[in-house]
């Protein structure tokens, strides 16, 4: 009998990333490819969409190669928040924007009116780094390029899209978007109205776990995959992970570190999490949402202080925590507000050691903060590149007075391959190996 896969993609923010899955939930490969990016004096983050894509198919092709069987199904989770423009004919107009641009300012407030307003129904704050912000800032500056637009997306759609041909959504992804009603799970027109765009422009929104197209032929050229193998509707990157890890009740708690480092609570209470300001997920249909917080871009902080003051080879990481593991004190650090601290007089040691002290006790005052309202924190489960650092997992053990388990780099993309198939739900940490 010929064994049976799935794969499963976790398109984030420095990194692509992917496994295949036995049917059974056993991990037979994985791998990882870095994201480039166009970075302009003025702020600007930016990348090619068709470039990104053929990028996720050699991610693809590279996983389907070790395949000695059948696979049933792919499915991504994706970090989301990017804009993608793109003419009638889906042929590129600009360059995609990403999450981490800084042009923008006011111009979500110049087309809409006052934000605010919109909470309750988007489900997250607003935030000025989201398709909103963008198609906002893109309207008032880049009229001609806005106007050309026939379809609107961000780029885990339009690589479903190259996929399999059709243009489709899921409501997880949607929400970052900043376009979607949340409980309804449909576009908010009056969003659509002020913006001058109509539903025909955004792709269809269809729930997680539901077949949402079939490998195209085109498609199966460059990802190795059979033509009209399923490709199934997953969700945003930090969902996903709490799917790959059973991170799935109240009590459970998710620490996502990429990027931005998110900390994801199961809840049934929406109108409790939007109270408490948090970034509100839909989650598990009908039955529980979930409540994020997140220390933005904060990955990138500390990659900028370890570049100027540690090292900046390949091998930075490995000496970052060489020197923090000797536990040099003396020195205090807020890596979301110190990157331009002048830290000339303190060794490497000291440095390394308060950039990931700073760090936890940054993580420690949300936990504490949400748990005082309410949001019980009974088991931590940690995902993301720092769970391959001994000193990371002691020190944040210590300061937050909780025990750990570790779900390595991968949870992501196994929660999307979970979501592909009828891959067995995992107790909480069971797939985090």
């Amino acid at each position: 009998m010929s064994k049976r896969y799935l794969v499963g993609l976790d398109l984030g923010t420095t990194n692509i990333k992917g496994i295949l899955m036995t049917v059974g939930g056993k991990t037979a490969a994985d791998h990882s490819m870095h994201v480039e990016y166009i970075k302009g004096t003025d702020g600007s983050v930016e990348y090619d969409a068709k470039e990104f894509f053929l990028m996720t198919a050699k991610l693809i092709k590279t996983l389907a190669d070790k395949a000695d069987g059948r696979i049933e199904g792919l499915s991504i989770v994706s970090a989301s928040g990017n804009t993608v423009l793109r003419d009638e004919n889906m042929r590129s107009i600009r360059p995609a924007i990403s999450w981490l641009d800084k042009r923008f300012t006011n111009e979500a407030k110049k087309v809409l009116g006052e934000t605010e307003n919109y909470y309750n129904i988007i489900g997250w704050p607003f935030n000025n780094t989201f398709p909103l912000a963008h198609l906002s800032w893109l309207k008032l500056n880049e009229p001609v390029n806005y106007n050309a637009a026939g379809k609107v997306c961000m780029m885990t759609d339009y690589v479903n899209y190259q996929l399999y041909g059709k243009f489709a959504t899921n409501p997880y992804t949607a929400t970052t978007s900043y376009l979607q009603n949340q409980e309804k799970k449909g576009w908010h027109r009056d969003t659509l109205s002020k913006l001058k765009l109509c539903e025909d422009q955004l792709p269809k929104i269809i729930d997680s776990g539901e077949i949402i197209g079939y490998i195209s032929k085109e498609a199966a050229d460059l990802t190795g995959l059979k033509s009209g193998t399923p490709v199934i509707a997953g969700s945003f990157d930090h969902p996903g992970a709490a799917r790959g890890t059973g991170v799935l009740k109240e009590g459970n708690f998710l620490l996502s570190c990429g990027t931005s480092w998110v900390g994801f609570y199961p809840y049934e209470d929406r109108n409790k999490l939007i109270k408490l300001g948090m970034l509100v997920d839909p989650f598990l249909k009908g039955e529980t949402y979930a409540g994020m917080f997140s220390l933005p871009r904060i990955g990138t902080h500390i990659e900028a202080i370890i570049d100027k003051w540690i090292s900046n080879t390949e091998d930075k990481y490995k000496f970052f925590n060489e020197y923090a593991a000797r536990r040099s004190g003396g020195l205090s650090l807020n890596p979301m507000t110190d990157a331009d601290r002048d830290l000339s007089g303190y060794s490497k040691e000291q440095i390394s050691y308060a950039l990931m002290r700073g760090t936890a006790i940054l993580m420690k005052e949300k936990i504490d903060f949400y748990s005082k309202s309410g949001l019980k924190v009974e088991n931590i489960i940690m995902a993301g590149g720092p769970t391959h650092s001994d000193i990371w997992l002691n020190l944040l053990g210590d300061i937050l007075k909780k025990r750990i388990k570790i779900a390595g780099s991968y949870a992501g993309a196994k929660g999307a391959a979970i979501m592909a198939g009828d891959v067995p739900q995992p107790r909480l940490g069971e797939l985090a190996a």
